[in-house]
């Protein structure tokens, strides 16, 4: 693991659609905009949680609200830890988030796990780094859920 990068250049997101999940709103650039929304939903007798998934670019946001069992949210983070994946901290918006990165079937991707008003969100992409639109994602949920 290595240590806090504060690297903060990212993405203008002035121009991008805010979505709303679960209560929590953030921002996401055309690439990301277009995509489904499951929240609350049941499919197959499972709950789906709240996730949005994008139709391109490889993008998943989940968020495990604090009020219901986050328990999914917390296996998650525990799985990506204890794997063979490289882990950093970035500071973005003055909080720390924790970024893993892992190769999956050959397929580079990486995971943000962060806190929002004690609400857990988890965010993966394809890719093997963190980009400034990436950034400026997470930065939203701070921006705009004060």
């Amino acid at each position: 693991m290595s240590g806090i990068a504060n690297n903060n250049e990212m993405s203008d997101s002035n121009d991008w659609e805010v979505k709303e999940l679960a209560g929590l709103k953030f921002k996401l650039p055309e690439k990301y905009s277009s995509g489904m929304i499951l929240s609350g939903n049941i499919i197959d007798g499972v709950e789906t949680g709240n996730s949005y998934e994008s139709n391109n670019g490889g993008l998943i946001i989940n968020i495990y609200l604090a009020d219901e069992n986050s328990s999914k949210g917390d296996t998650e983070y525990n799985s990506y830890m204890e794997s063979n994946s490289t882990v950093e901290i970035l500071k973005i918006s003055g909080h720390e988030i924790t970024i893993a990165h892992n190769a999956t079937n050959f397929q580079p991707v990486s995971i943000a796990f962060f806190e929002v008003n004690g609400d857990k969100i988890v965010i993966k992409w394809d890719g093997a780094n963190i980009d400034k639109d990436i950034k400026a994602i997470i930065a939203s949920f701070y921006e705009l859920n004060k």
